[in-house]
C-alpha cells in the first residue's frame, strides 16, 4: 500500500506509527517498497509505503462456491438456483415464500440478504441504504506487469496475474444501480493508476480493453453493515414524529422471525463470515463474537436510536 497524494501519506503515517505487530503491518523504504512490489513505484509520495505480511487476495468466485460445496456436504443446507421470489407472507405456522418454483415454506426464520434490493419492500423501505455501482477492469496479461509480486493498493488496486488476467479496480458511483458495462469507468480505473505513479512509464503504456466486471454494492453513511432482527421500522418512524416520543427508554418492537445481513459496501468478502456468526449465534441462542457496543453499530435501527441516546429528537 503506496501513497498517492498527501491525505492518503498522512494516513500510512499515522498507521506506520501506531505500534502494530511488524508481522501484521511495517513500513518500507523505497527500496523494499520496489523489491516487494516487484515493480518501480517511485512518485511523489509513494515513499510512505506500508507491507502486510500476513495479507493476501483471493478469487471471490472460487471461494464463494468453495463455500456453498462445503455447507452442502453437510446435508444441512437446500440451494434452489434460478428460483425468483415475488414475496413472502406470514402465518402461524411461519413464513411462506411465493417464487417463480412455487410456494416454498414455513419457516421459522427468514433471513433478507438481498444486497442493495434490501430496502425494497414495506417492511424495510426506511432503511437508509443507497446502491454503489462498482466496475473492476480485466487487464490481460501484459509484459509490463509480468514482475507484479503482490496486489498494490493506493487510490484503486492492481493484482498480479491470474489465469492470464490482472484486475484493476474499482470505480465507486453512489445511487447507481444500473449493472451495465460503463467507458468512462473503465478509463477511470486506469487513470487512478497513473495518477498515482505520475513519474513512472509503465502505468501509462498499459492497454486497456473492454473486459470488466460491473456488480452493485449496498451502503450506508456511516459504512458499517446491518444485522440482526428487523424492528417494526413503520412504528418505529412514527416515534421519532412525535414531540413526546422518548426512543431510549423504550423496548423496540421486532418483526418475528425476520431478520437482516446487509449494506456490507466494499469489504463483504471480509464481513460477511463474522456477520453469518452474529446472527447465527442470535438465532440459536449462543454467546456473540462482539461486544454490545460493537453489536449495536451494526444494529439495524442505529440511525435512529443513536440520537435518541445523545437526547436529541
Amino acid at each position: 500500500q503506496f501513497a498517492h497524494d498527501a491525505k492518503s501519506a498522512r494516513k500510512l503515517d499515522k498507521l506506520a506509527g501506531g505500534h502494530f505487530p511488524p508481522a501484521l503491518v511495517h513500513a518500507l523504504s523505497p527500496t523494499q517498497r520496489d523489491e516487494v512490489a516487484g515493480l518501480p513505484l517511485t512518485s511523489e509520495y509513494s515513499q510512505q509505503a506500508l507491507f502486510y505480511p500476513q495479507g493476501g487476495w483471493l478469487s471471490p468466485r472460487q471461494l464463494t462456491q468453495a463455500l456453498l460445496q462445503e455447507a452442502c456436504s453437510t446435508g444441512l443446507l437446500q440451494i434452489r438456483y434460478q428460483c425468483h421470489v415475488t414475496g413472502w407472507r406470514q402465518q402461524p405456522e411461519g413464513w411462506y415464500l411465493p417464487s417463480s418454483q412455487g410456494e416454498v415454506g414455513p419457516y421459522a426464520n427468514l433471513v433478507l440478504a438481498t444486497g442493495h434490493h434490501l430496502s425494497e419492500t414495506p417492511m424495510t423501505a426506511a432503511l437508509p441504504i443507497y446502491p454503489v455501482r462498482g466496475q473492476v477492469s480485466h487487464l490481460a496479461m501484459q509484459p509490463q506487469l509480468a514482475a507484479l509480486r503482490t496486489v498494490l493498493c493506493y487510490e484503486g488496486y492492481l493484482t498480479p496475474m491470474h489465469k492470464g488476467m490482472h484486475c484493476l479496480g474499482a470505480s465507486y458511483d453512489r445511487n447507481q444501480s444500473e449493472a451495465c458495462y460503463q467507458t468512462e469507468a473503465q478509463s477511470e480505473n486506469l487513470a487512478k493508476l497513473q495518477r498515482s505513479l505520475p513519474q513512472q512509464n509503465w502505468p501509462q503504456s498499459l492497454a486497456l480493453e473492454d473486459e470488466a466486471r460491473v456488480a452493485i454494492r449496498a451502503a450506508t453513511r456511516d459504512h458499517q453493515p446491518m444485522v440482526g432482527a428487523l424492528p417494526e421500522l413503520e412504528s418505529l418512524q412514527q416515534n421519532v414524529k412525535s414531540p413526546t416520543a422518548d426512543l431510549a427508554e423504550q423496548a423496540l418492537a421486532y418483526h418475528t422471525g425476520l431478520w437482516i445481513m446487509g449494506a456490507l459496501g466494499s469489504r463483504g468478502i471480509c464481513s460477511a463470515p463474522l456477520l453469518g456468526e452474529i446472527l447465527a449465534c442470535e438465532l440459536c441462542g449462543e454467546p456473540q463474537p462482539l461486544s454490545w457496543a460493537q453489536l449495536e453499530a451494526l444494529h439495524p435501527a442505529r440511525s435512529w436510536l443513536r440520537p435518541a441516546l445523545r437526547s436529541k429528537k
